[in-house]
């Protein structure tokens, strides 16, 4: 499958997958802004105050009620980092103009009620947010913040990418500090709001089978008639680059509970679009991926029972592999040394066939169940447009499976061990169940 991308008359990037394999159809408008420190945590809690009421849906369930009278239309917020940009924006999954009856489209009215929020939240008598909305959505983040410590294994990978990334963008947290909050009031979030619909530069994306022509409409009679003319979103890798620093890097803290969390970082020098990008794929799957026949899994936990859990990622967009284990803090020492050992294994090529194929198979796999969800094929498609990458899933697949020996070699002689982070469970409490992290 591939995507056509079109540029409006109102100047913003439309993206059509064509396709009638869904009873349902997916739309996604999105806009990418540089990370900042004062303005993200207001990015993220703006986007819950807008979504409390607007003018002609003053409360949330008016807003439920007119997605629900869209057959069961569902609206969903978008924020979360790509590389040093956070991207926001709404999703809507809907059902399909066929199986509707009198084969009304209700992605327009849907597309209404994003505009409506976008851009005619509830206002006080003063133009201000609502005073109320503003202050529910601060305590509710607030409770979030505080809630990561919550989750040991979650806050110890926090906590390694922020001393992983150090004074890049993407080290600050998207929901910031519970004392930045505090400080935000109706005004500075208005007027932040106000700031943001100035730089708004919409990205949209469609799975579906609707065409060209009534997607145009759609977009041009909501979302385009208040943004008027809008600027071209910026679509490059420059904003993507790899990151590292100097000597290996090592930090330690206390947590009351009984099992500890390590999390090693680690640089690849690859991101998403590079040659060797799906190399370095294979060597994290290698290495300690989903397959059970991944070197640190076979090796770290079932044959010498230092962990409990390990789990890694690869983040595309900076390069960089994250690798985190659950473990007794006796067994941290023992743990690093086979993590460093196993590495020293790829690079030297000590790595069957069948491991290599193994790892291939767990992928494609992966990139084929995509083509079975309207919002993952938007997520894999979304991920490479903003960084000027037009990719099918048939080239991706066809990359993994040419991937050689010598390429996974290659890229594990260039990885290195960047930072270490090392919970340290005092016993005080009982530990919580590690969860697994999604790549």
């Amino acid at each position: 499958m591939v995507t056509e991308t079109y540029i409006t008359e109102e100047g913003y990037r439309l993206s059509i997958l064509q396709t009638q394999k869904f009873k349902s159809e997916f739309f996604s408008i999105s806009s990418a802004f540089p990370i900042q420190k004062e303005e993200t945590p207001m990015t993220s809690l703006l986007l819950s105050v807008l979504r409390r009421g607007t003018e002609e849906y003053p409360t949330l369930q008016a807003i439920n009620q007119k997605l629900d009278s869209l057959y069961g239309a569902e609206l969903s917020i978008r924020n979360f980092y790509r590389g040093d940009y956070q991207v926001i924006g709404f999703s809507l999954d809907l059902l399909r103009a066929e199986y509707v009856p009198g084969g009304e489209i209700p992605l327009k009215e849907a597309l209404e009620v994003v505009a409506e929020i976008l851009f005619h939240p509830r206002l006080d008598e003063n133009g201000l947010l609502l005073a109320s909305y503003v202050e529910d959505e601060k305590r509710y983040q607030q409770d979030v913040i505080r809630s990561i410590k919550n989750n040991p294994s979650g806050y110890a990978m926090d906590r390694c990418q922020a001393l992983f990334y150090q004074d890049r963008p993407c080290a600050l947290p998207i929901y910031g500090s519970v004392e930045e909050l505090e400080s935000v009031t109706p005004e500075r979030l208005t007027a932040h709001w106000k700031k943001l619909l100035c730089k708004f530069r919409p990205e949209c994306f469609f799975v579906g089978s609707l065409k060209k022509d009534t997607l145009e409409e759609a977009l041009r009679a909501t979302v385009g008639k208040e943004l008027k003319q809008a600027r071209l979103p910026d679509s490059t890798r420059r904003f993507f680059s790899t990151v590292g620093h100097g000597e290996t890097e090592h930090f330690t803290e206390e947590f009351p509970a009984c099992q500890s969390h390590l999390v090693v970082g680690l640089t690849t020098g690859v991101i998403l679009g590079d040659p060797d990008y799906y190399a370095v794929k294979l060597y994290n799957e290698i290495l300690l991926g989903s397959s059970p026949v991944s070197k640190l899994f076979l090796e770290l936990r079932e044959k010498r029972s230092l962990c409990y859990s390990c789990v890694s990622s690869y983040q595309a967009y900076t390069g960089a592999i994250f690798i985190r284990c659950g473990l007794s803090k006796e067994n941290s020492e023992k743990a690093k040394e086979e993590i460093t050992h196993q590495m020293c294994e790829l690079a030297k090529g000590h790595f069957s066939g069948f491991e290599l194929e193994a790892a291939k198979n767990a992928f494609l796999t992966v990139f084929h169940s995509i083509e079975d969800s309207p919002e993952a094929m938007e997520s894999y498609f979304f991920g490479r447009s903003i960084m000027g990458l037009d990719i099918s899933l048939e080239e991706t697949c066809r990359a993994i499976s040419e991937v050689t020996r010598e390429d996974v070699i290659r890229v594990a002689k260039q990885v290195k061990w960047n930072t270490e982070f090392f919970l340290v469970g005092t016993g005080k409490e009982k530990a919580d169940t590690d969860e697994n992290e999604e790549d």
